[in-house]
């Protein structure tokens, strides 16, 4: 009797065990033979890596929000509420409480547009209380008026401060035409005006309740512990912490970023050595178009080789820096080419390097090519891999339930297509607007006359209006000849827009005007003809309609084809002298050249794809 008790103890006891660990933990598997996912019944995700040795633990919390997920009137909220979080786990550490403190245990926290990220690394012996530390701080917390008041203070402070700073106004800048209206979901202390008239207290508990979940976080960790007692110690300590019952599906929807339109230019004054140039481009992120993603990574690898015909030109010019990055991130990306041209030929590497990048499509773009990328790419993952910043990477693309990402990445890549690589390339490069931005030191703008050369273009240029004094035809005055050379600047930067220049006057003015070139100017142009007829018959034109053709003979001695410029004229009857002035101008209109394929070209594309496909 005795020896049959024993056994079947045994498995009584193996039962509740296992009955236990069902009720804290839903699944488990291994990644990649080194990482261990667990999936806990509350929602929270946890990745592991067992390094023994490695004497310490690096425990990091990730929790999926950020500017991505506000509205504008609560811009700003989530870098406010990760940094009243980060605050109290600090506040903890200088108390010295539960045996962790700044003597033993290190400790960051930082916000991106997508995820609040806090991170322990601690003894190994202290893990539990690490954990207990972040289950208490960020799961199971209040905030108070006070915290809020002090923290609206500071953020303040740091948003006043930015504007002085060239790193903080080159970023705004750039995100500004990048994303547009869409930019303060971009910057991560929002409104940029310090304002925050919606971001109270009910407003902040709301915010934190909403995102603050097990369901909502991914928790991993790196370094000397045993892969399941881990695991069931975060069971254990996170098990009454509450799952959201918020619809995960829509909270991490795919936001729909309303990109720039037209390629922009912007400089910043910064105590640099080196004028420094980033062109960017607004790329899709990893959920928003998975596989367009993939050829990002592979275009920055290729981009990146040492040996491409552009690297070694632009070498050979003296440049000291090439770098191609492709910034993912879940719902948008960017893609930099970063330089350090050579000084005295600041603006001949730029537009070589511009210039190439939009014809990669008819140069770099084939298959020894693309597989020297593949093998670059497959070197930068196999780095990533091996090193314990592979959980982070697993991690940032860690959407609630799908983990394969950056697992499958490597693959993903080694298995695109050079026709497809090609359309990508053309679609998100050639045919889309970019941003150039320059960091140069106040002494270099002015040698290398900067401001004429890479005037600061935004889409401000669409307000544009020249000013002329009464019975005048020719633009005068230092602010007319800025924005003539702006607008023609911005058109060369977009050889995709077309420009209407509308020639106004007032009646008081003269009706006519005569100018031999002008005279020449379109009688050498068959698009103008209506004109020519009326020149013919009068010796003169209006006055309204000569402003605006010098603009136009301007643009067109400059470059600008005939077919992307067109003119109106339109005169005013004033109601007094200020009225009168007003109405003596010019103004722009600027619209986008739709670009689409023929009917032929679609069909016979739509075809061949489904053929690959098959």
């Amino acid at each position: 009797m005795t020896y049959l008790l024993k056994p079947l103890n045994t498995v009584m006891f193996l039962c509740l065990l296992l009955t236990i660990k069902a009720q804290s933990t839903q699944t488990d598997k291994t990644l990649d033979n080194s990482v261990h996912l667990s999936k806990n019944l509350n929602g929270l995700n946890v990745l592991t890596i067992a390094q023994p040795d490695y004497s310490k633990v690096e425990i990091t919390l990730y929790v999926k929000t950020g500017p991505v997920y506000e509205n504008d009137s609560v811009s700003g909220i989530s870098n406010i509420v990760q940094s009243i979080i980060a605050d109290k786990i600090a506040n903890h550490l200088r108390k010295n409480l539960t045996g962790l403190s700044f003597q033993n245990t290190q400790f960051s926290s930082y916000i991106t547009t997508e995820s609040s990220l806090f991170q322990l690394t601690c003894p190994a012996a202290n893990y539990a209380a690490s954990l207990q530390l972040l289950r208490d701080s960020v799961f199971v917390t209040t905030i108070s008026q006070n915290e809020l008041d002090k923290k609206l203070e500071e953020v303040r402070k740091e948003i006043e401060t930015g504007k002085s700073d060239y790193k903080t106004i080159y970023e705004i800048k750039l995100l500004s035409r990048l994303f547009r209206k869409d930019a303060t979901r971009q910057i991560l202390t929002g409104d940029t005006s310090g304002k925050f008239p919606y971001i109270d207290l009910g407003h902040v508990r709301s915010y934190w309740a909403r995102y603050y979940v097990p369901n909502n976080s991914i928790l991993n960790a790196y370094g000397n512990f045993s892969t399941y007692q881990f695991q069931d110690k975060v069971a254990m300590l996170f098990k009454d912490v509450l799952k959201s019952k918020f619809d995960k599906d829509v909270i991490s929807k795919i936001i729909d970023f309303k990109g720039m339109i037209y390629s922009t230019q912007f400089v910043v004054n910064a105590p640099v050595e080196e004028p420094q140039i980033e062109i960017c481009w607004l790329f899709p992120g990893t959920r928003s178009n998975v596989k367009s993603s993939y050829y990002a990574y592979l275009l920055s690898a290729m981009l990146n080789d040492p040996n491409n015909h552009i690297q070694v030109k632009a070498r050979k010019m003296g440049c000291k820096k090439f770098t191609a990055v492709y910034d993912a991130r879940n719902f948008s990306g960017i893609f930099r080419i970063m330089l350090q041209p050579d000084k005295t030929r600041l603006f001949e590497t730029y537009h070589f390097v511009l210039n190439e990048v939009m014809r990669l499509d008819e140069t770099l773009l084939n298959e020894s090519m693309m597989g020297v990328g593949m093998l670059n790419f497959k070197k930068e993952y196999n780095n990533i891999k091996a090193s314990k910043e592979y959980l982070q990477w697993l991690s940032k693309y860690y959407v609630y339930d799908d983990e394969t990402y950056f697992q499958t990445l490597d693959d993903s890549v080694g298995l695109l297509g050079e026709r497809r690589m090609r359309k990508f390339v053309i679609e998100y490069i050639k045919q889309s607007p970019h941003v150039t931005g320059l960091l140069v030191n106040e002494t270099d703008r002015t040698e290398l006359k900067v401001d004429s050369i890479l005037p600061e273009l935004d889409a401000s240029i669409h307000d544009y209006v020249f000013k002329y004094r009464p019975n005048i035809s020719d633009l005068e005055g230092a602010e007319n000849q800025i924005k003539l050379s702006n607008l023609l600047n911005w058109l060369q930067a977009n050889p995709d827009l077309t420009v209407q220049v509308n020639g106004c006057s007032d009646r008081s003015e003269y009706g006519r005007a005569k100018d031999d070139t002008i005279k020449a100017f379109i009688d050498s142009i068959p698009t103008f003809k209506k004109v020519k007829e009326d020149w013919v018959k009068t010796g003169a034109i209006r006055i309204e309609m000569m402003r605006a053709m010098k603009i136009i003979k301007y643009l067109y001695d400059k470059g600008v084809a005939i077919d992307r410029i067109k003119g109106t004229s339109m005169p005013f009857t004033s109601k007094n002298e200020s009225e009168e002035l007003e109405n003596m101008k010019c103004t722009i209109t600027i619209d986008k050249i739709r670009k689409a394929p023929s009917v032929y070209e679609y069909h016979y594309g739509k075809k061949k794809e489904e053929n690959e496909q098959r």
